[in-house]
């Protein structure tokens, strides 16, 4: 970019234009821009700052050598370098860091710090149903806590990641043997369908089968486990894969009694002696009394 000069100031000076003006990206990684420029920028034009990451796949990865893209890079103090040298080979700051950056540099409030991460960008792409809260706009938020940490984010209403410390605060859900939800954004994965009947996403489920996907066993362990009867039930009357001793030794464990009754009434993988051992250290007594009935079902565990 062209330097600042009192008579031709460059790009720099579209910021204080009266006219149209422009939106503009700032890496607040504290190296990519100087808090000073920072400043001047955000002061000129306010509603046009938008928060980059400029991130790569170093991102999250401990100090070291890595190849990334065909390159050699270097991750080093929360930066990313080119193997061996001092050149910039992107960054991999996360976007709340960016956010408490901002707010150090400039003393900006933390709405407005929020907005040149969400409402913002969105504006600058003419996304109405994006970077806002609004009445009819997507579900796709983020909780933070004091520190402007994120401690939970949600696409498509769905729970997605969860921080595992989240400080003592409390959150509008809990966790369970498959923290990671599915969402339309990762039916290229290959696990896919596992996963999506993991987290009891039924309509995800149905979807994927009519396509033609593939799942494995863990399937309708993971869903038997979390409670999924739905589930269990769809894939037991439209998939050939099954499930393993895993499937009832891990629901009579978290008492789901109905996922219990069901597998054993309609499936022949049967169950090991854990089921009994699991529901009564967790006190599920409605689960003894019903394998107590039915105990011809106990196998050993499928490897």
């Amino acid at each position: 970019m062209a330097s600042f000069h009192h008579r031709d100031p460059g790009l720099v000076g579209l910021l204080g234009e009266t006219g149209p003006r422009p939106y503009y990206g700032l890496i607040l990684d504290g190296i990519h821009s100087h808090h000073s420029s920072c400043r001047i920028a955000q002061a000129s034009h306010p509603q046009g700052l938008v928060l980059v990451t400029d991130c790569m796949a170093g991102m999250g990865l401990p100090d070291a050598s890595y190849e990334l893209a065909g390159l050699k890079v270097d991750v080093k103090h929360g930066r990313a370098y080119l193997h061996n040298t001092t050149t910039i080979a992107g960054s991999v700051v996360q976007m709340d860091s960016c956010i408490r950056t901002l707010i150090e540099f400039t003393g900006c409030s933390v709405e407005y710090a929020l907005e040149t991460a969400t409402l913002h960008p969105a504006q600058s792409l003419g996304l109405t149903t994006k970077g806002t809260l609004e009445f009819g706009a997507d579900a796709d938020f983020v909780l933070l806590n004091d520190k402007l940490q994120v401690i939970q984010t949600y696409i498509a209403g769905t729970l997605v990641y969860e921080r595992p410390e989240a400080d003592d605060v409390e959150l509008p859900t809990v966790k369970s043997s498959f923290p990671v939800a599915m969402t339309h954004f990762d039916l290229d994965d290959d696990r896919a369908m596992d996963k999506a009947a993991a987290s009891g996403q039924l309509h995800l489920v149905q979807q994927m089968h009519a396509r033609g996907r593939r799942c494995t066993v863990h399937a309708m362990d993971g869903a038997a486990a979390n409670g999924h009867l739905d589930v269990v039930t769809f894939l037991h009357a439209t998939r050939n894969e099954g499930c393993t001793t895993n499937a009832i030794d891990l629901a009579a464990s978290y008492g789901h009694v109905d996922v219990v009754k069901f597998l054993t009434e309609n499936r022949q993988e049967g169950r090991t002696n854990y089921a009994w051992k699991a529901a009564n250290e967790h006190g599920h007594h409605d689960v003894i009394a019903y394998l107590l009935q039915h105990g011809e079902g106990e196998r050993k565990a499928i490897p």
